[in-house]
């Protein structure tokens, strides 16, 4: 169940519009979430208006307002929904691997590539969300913070997998390497977003491939 965060400011923007609580007008929810998402990663959660959001949708801010409250609850399916496609991406990499250890290296790899080769540089929405405005909406933080806290999670089980088939050493904290791992792979969401050259990002990769080494 997605949970809403309601401001008073986003209240007064709608008011101050002269608008009133509305039933939303048919459209396509999926479509309108989906370019909300795209519209929030270009420009973040502050600098994206209400006046942009209904431009590119093609609605009526009275619609948007009847379906989502506020921008705070439509941000927040929009974590919701990026939440869920980059878990499903994740979980798709660590299983569609040759061995659980080479899931965890191929996921490495793909965020690698991906502050490498994206063009729009966009990082990764949830990290951007927290660096942005996290603190200042705890529960816009809680919801990023959990999505970073489940991907880190199926990163330990995919490593314990590894551990148990003989592909990490016995005694390696799989724990503290995957909350090691993920943190550098967050840093690496960030430094993606700064347009970095390959061999800088390919560097930082090589440490993070080592950091899996069987005998370490």
């Amino acid at each position: 169940m997605v949970k809403l965060f309601f401001s008073d400011h986003s209240k007064m923007e709608f008011h101050k519009a002269g608008l009133k609580m509305a039933r939303p007008a048919s459209f396509d929810r999926e479509q309108v979430l989906e370019i909300a998402l795209n519209a929030f990663w270009d420009t973040g959660f502050s600098n994206t208006g209400i006046a942009a959001l209904v431009e590119r949708m093609g609605l009526k801010p009275s619609s948007l307002y009847g379906a989502f409250s506020s921008k705070e609850g439509l941000f927040m399916e929009v974590l919701q929904r990026y939440s869920a496609q980059s878990l499903a991406q994740i979980e798709q990499i660590l299983s569609s691997a040759a061995s659980p250890l080479a899931g965890v290296q191929a996921l490495l790899d793909a965020v690698a590539r991906d502050a490498i080769a994206s063009e729009a540089h966009r990082g990764c929405l949830l990290v951007n969300t927290l660096l942005e405005i996290g603190r200042h909406h705890p529960l816009i933080q809680e919801t990023a913070s959990s999505h970073l806290a489940e991907v880190e999670l199926r990163v330990s089980a995919a490593l314990r997998q590894a551990q148990a088939a003989g592909e990490l050493a016995v005694g390696r904290d799989v724990d503290a390497t995957a909350a090691l791992l993920m943190t550098m792979v967050w840093g690496l969401r960030v430094l993606g977003r700064t347009h970095p050259p390959a061999t800088k990002v390919n560097a930082v990769l090589a440490q993070m491939q080592a950091i899996l080494s069987a005998d370490a």
